[in-house]
């Protein structure tokens, strides 16, 4: 219900966090803050693991993908990164323009690049060691 407490406040990123995201099962969350992490918590609010490290500058959103295998997040620094289920590491990045505050996952042309989705109104450059090509969502 809305305007009501859910619990206790968690405990973990160092300044403030811009963006929270329920797991499809719903029983993780993942949060983006202004100290440039994001944390992966169960539905209780204990954290799970180290926070995951790679954006240069504040996470503004944070998404997981439909089957719960990615994380997709994106930050003040132009990028939009995948993280990969299991260890949580940093998997795709890439360089973004205009990028959504609240990224919406699409299935992706290529084998290589399953969960990743477009999550950039434009994007304009990435890696090019991963050669992976996204679908683009047209609104």
């Amino acid at each position: 219900k809305q305007g009501n407490s859910m619990g206790s406040p968690f405990q973990g990123h160092e300044d403030s966090v811009n963006s929270v995201a329920f797991s499809p099962d719903s029983q993780y969350i993942v949060s983006g803050g202004e100290d440039s992490t994001l944390r992966l918590w169960d539905k209780n609010g204990n954290s799970i693991g180290l926070p995951f490290l790679g954006h240069k500058g504040s996470v503004i959103s944070v998404a997981f993908s439909p089957n719960g295998q990615y994380i997709v997040s994106g930050g003040s620094d132009g990028t939009v990164r995948l993280w990969h289920g299991g260890n949580w590491q940093s998997w795709l990045s890439l360089a973004c323009n205009r990028l959504r505050h609240h990224p919406v996952l699409v299935e992706p042309k290529s084998e290589e690049a399953k969960a990743a989705g477009e999550t950039c109104l434009e994007y304009s450059s990435w890696s090019e060691t991963k050669k992976t090509l996204f679908q683009k969502k047209v609104e």
